[in-house]
């Protein structure tokens, strides 16, 4: 069985801190400060044919470089892992190829984030051509419903990447898709950084609810949330603190009963365990307090 981890289809600011909302079945968010990186998710994984949770304690969010240099950190999105032809064995993984390939390069050794992604992702995109070519897999395709007609192709996965680049608060975007299983050229993008407004993946219609345009006149439905995340993330930065406590109410909001009975699609697939993790100049890459990943 393919593991699904949802998909991402960037959409129109919102009104809350011009924060961009995607409406899909994996809840990101990710936040930028003058103090440092926020980066929360979900722990649901999914089976990609029948939707069913095959686990809620999925970890999302993973550091990149070793202990003393650990300024960086990737989301991932999409089929975390892809199974063989006959379906008996898991024969790619995402994240281990990811981790290996970024273990084995130096960031120090290129000008900008976009240029260290692109070394390290093609390393993982050659090998998942490669295991194609060997005939160890077919390429998976997402559900209809979570394609972006915007994009060329059906995107297998995403690699979100924040953090400080040679001290330079960055974000870049890595898309591995293909077309009729033949794959496509790896293509890495590097975004803007806006201080202060959250990328959130999830229900648009929650995000709308609580930060959106319909904040003001909504019912606050999902007020429970905000206040027992403000009771549950703590961190000693304020800054830090009040967007980790935001990115935690979303997520909550997105697989609370309400969001489900609103926008049943997305918000069908998210849940688990939620994670958080803070990048800053100085401390580099830390999980929030009570909110490390499961083991």
């Amino acid at each position: 069985m393919q593991q699904w981890i949802g998909d991402l289809v960037d959409v129109g600011p919102g009104r809350f801190l011009n924060g961009v909302r995607v409406p899909m079945s994996t809840a990101i968010v990710r936040t930028y400060t003058s103090e440092g990186f926020i980066i929360a998710a979900d722990g649901r994984r999914c089976g990609a044919e029948d939707g069913k949770v095959d686990s809620d304690v999925t970890q999302k969010i993973f550091p990149i470089g070793g202990s003393s240099t650990r300024f960086l950190a990737y989301s991932i999105s999409g089929f975390a892992s892809i199974v063989s032809r006959d379906a008996t064995e898991m024969v790619f993984s995402f994240v281990t190829e990811i981790n290996r390939a970024t273990q084995a390069l130096s960031t120090r050794r290129y000008s900008a984030l976009a240029d260290y992604a692109k070394k390290a992702f093609g390393a993982v995109h050659q090998r998942l051509k490669d295991a194609k070519l060997a005939g160890l897999l077919d390429y998976p395709d997402p559900d209809a419903e979570t394609l972006d007609p915007s994009e060329r192709g059906s995107t297998i996965a995403r690699v979100l990447i924040d953090g400080y680049h040679k001290d330079i608060p960055s974000r870049v975007k890595v898309r591995f898709f293909h077309e009729h299983q033949n794959l496509a050229r790896l293509e890495v993008l590097q975004q803007e950084l806006a201080t202060g407004a959250p990328w959130c993946q999830g229900s648009e219609k929650v995000f709308e609810l609580m930060f959106g345009m319909q904040a003001e006149n909504s019912n606050r439905m999902f007020a429970a949330y905000e206040r027992r995340s403000v009771k549950l993330v703590s961190h000693p930065n304020e800054a830090l603190r009040i967007h980790a406590q935001m990115a935690h109410a979303y997520i909550s909001a997105c697989s609370g009963p309400e969001a489900l009975a609103m926008d049943p699609k997305p918000c069908a697939g998210i849940g688990g365990r939620i994670h958080i993790a803070t990048i800053t100049p100085k401390d580099g890459f830390q999980w929030a307090p009570g909110f490390e990943p499961v083991a």
